[in-house]
């Protein structure tokens, strides 16, 4: 009878001890992102931890695609100040441009270009990110012989 007391009061105490230490792991750990607390046979504990997906969609990216007729440009920017991300971003869309006309090759041309879309936002460090697509008809484009 003895032997069976003391072999409960040995079980009991190490379920009140796991427990104990689940308790304690789950206060610790409890706003870190951990989102399952299992404690496993031995009293080893096991966390698994939040896996967080999030989808990012890039403005005017769905009107940047060159089709037969046109050629198209993304240009993107970021800056402090509103007038100079636009711009920076006009800059990076007519370099894209350029490059996706001249194809490598050391060819002048001229065109003309239109703003199809343009977006700015304000970042979570208060930046402004711009985003600028130019497009222009393929047939416009005018190729300057040396």
């Amino acid at each position: 009878m003895l032997l069976i007391h003391k072999y409960l009061n040995a079980n009991i105490m190490g379920i009140i001890f796991g427990i104990g230490i689940a308790m304690l792991v789950m206060l610790l750990f409890g706003g870190c992102g951990i989102k399952n607390v299992i404690v496993a046979e031995g009293s080893s504990i096991v966390a698994q931890q939040d896996t967080i997906k999030t989808m990012v969609s890039i403005p005017c990216k769905e009107s940047s695609y060159d089709d037969v007729y046109y050629y198209r440009a993304l240009g993107t920017s970021r800056a402090r100040d509103m007038r100079q991300v636009r711009t920076l971003a006009y800059r990076d869309a007519q370099q894209r441009l350029n490059t996706k006309i001249s194809d490598g090759a050391e060819t002048e041309f001229t065109f003309k270009a239109n703003v199809i879309c343009e977006e700015v936002i304000i970042n979570e460090s208060g930046e402004y990110e711009g985003y600028v697509v130019l497009e222009v008809a393929k047939d416009s484009i005018r190729y300057i012989q040396p």
